[in-house]
């Protein structure tokens, strides 16, 4: 099972990082009656909710209440699961700004939810890794400034480093001095508190958006309706 690949990994010296989608289900999406768990529980605990309706800070078409108490003590109770009992390294967070919202869906300065994440003893050794933003700009966007409620262990997906990389290598002009900055650890970002290059996750296609080829490829966007 699960337990025996990461184990078998780990002897081969492979840290594993679990992907993890705290910020939405598949539930009622898009004004869908498919409604099997966390509704029929507690509907406003689980999902911010904006004048009885679901929001979508997401693009999936409902978003987790995160730092409600009941649905913070949940989300670290399944990070104690594959962290302790499947003794995985570390989580990549999916959307990871709206676990900074708030009931009132802002973005609050030390969310409870990453609070508890950050200062539990039993995560202490596992690493945590950021995709600073959400679909709600610009308050969303939090990319050298994702809250670490501690000592600052989080790492954040760098998206500054894959635009700028994107353009410098499609031939974009004046992007030589961006593209230094973002190759020498981006610290315009991660220095102001106390973070260096390690904090910052450098990458330039991941599972969304252009592959690499298509990037040195086409000039243009040719999907439009996605």
């Amino acid at each position: 099972g699960f337990k025996t690949l990461v184990r078998e990994l780990h002897r081969a010296g492979i840290e594993v990082m679990l992907d993890v989608v705290f910020n939405h289900t598949a539930e009622g999406t898009w004004g869908e009656s498919n409604w099997h768990s966390w509704k029929q529980i507690a509907h406003p605990r689980y999902y911010l909710l904006s004048k009885g309706c679901d929001t979508n800070y997401t693009g999936c078409g409902n978003t987790m209440n995160a730092n409600d108490p009941m649905c913070a003590e949940w989300i670290v109770g399944c990070l104690k699961y594959w962290a302790l009992d499947m003794h995985v390294d570390g989580f990549r967070f999916d959307l990871a700004s709206t676990l900074c919202r708030g009931g009132d869906g802002k973005v609050c300065h030390e969310p409870n939810v990453i609070k508890m994440m950050s200062n539990d003893p039993e995560l202490k050794h596992v690493k945590l890794v950021a995709e600073p933003w959400d679909c709600s700009w610009p308050d969303g966007y939090l990319v050298g400034h994702f809250p670490s409620c501690g000592e600052p262990r989080w790492s954040e997906w760098n998206g500054k480093f894959r635009d700028t990389l994107r353009s410098f290598l499609k031939g974009d002009e004046g992007m030589k001095g961006e593209f230094a900055t973002r190759i020498c650890g981006s610290s315009d970002l991660f220095k102001h508190n106390g973070r260096g290059p390690c904090h910052s996750i450098n990458f330039i296609t991941a599972h969304d958006g252009f592959t690499l080829r298509d990037l040195v490829s086409y000039s243009g966007k040719q999907n439009a309706c996605n």
